[in-house]
């Protein structure tokens, strides 16, 4: 098995509800050292997913290098531009990175990135750090647009957080 093979394998080891319950230091450590190895975006996508799984768990706990977010948003994997959404909306707090982010996923044609684009946004809204008001209307315009979808729930979730969005945008 070659030392790629290798870094994948123990990435995706590292991506189980078991090592949620590990101490932050341990899963840092395990999670650097794969990092270093890495070389595959399928390895840096389990990453990815095993360090947005234990945060949620453990939040403010590990730290994620800045540059894995971008890179899986970049990358032709789905699943890996979910997670680096999930991460960027988790890990940072650059507000115009993360409204471009997530107006890129709501103008998708895969129902599953787009749902994803939306859960990332109400994860987002609830943090309340503010987006500029310049992210604030891209992405209402791409909620207007889903209010128009044949899917009940994109239609339904797309006014909810419009209309949240209205009301912080009137608010500041």
């Amino acid at each position: 098995m070659s030392e790629r093979d290798k870094a994948f394998r123990a990435a995706k080891e590292l991506w189980s509800s078991e090592t949620l319950a590990i101490a932050p230091q341990e899963f840092q450590e395990r999670f650097d050292d794969l990092y270093r190895r890495a070389i595959k975006i399928t390895t840096f996508w389990q990453l990815g997913g095993a360090a947005n799984d234990y945060l949620r768990e453990n939040p403010d706990s590990i730290l994620v290098p800045s540059e894995l977010p971008a890179k899986l948003l970049e990358c032709d994997l789905i699943d890996g531009r979910i997670i680096g959404l999930k991460l960027l909306v988790r890990c940072s707090s650059n507000s115009e990175a993360i409204g471009r982010a997530i107006c890129a996923a709501l103008n998708v044609s895969d129902q599953y990135e787009l749902y994803g684009g939306l859960l990332e946004l109400d994860r987002f809204l609830k943090r309340r750090i503010g987006l500029s008001p310049i992210s604030m209307k891209d992405i209402l315009v791409e909620l207007h647009r889903l209010r128009a979808s044949n899917d009940p729930y994109v239609r339904n979730y797309a006014t909810n957080l419009a209309e949240a969005l209205e009301e912080i945008m009137v608010a500041n």
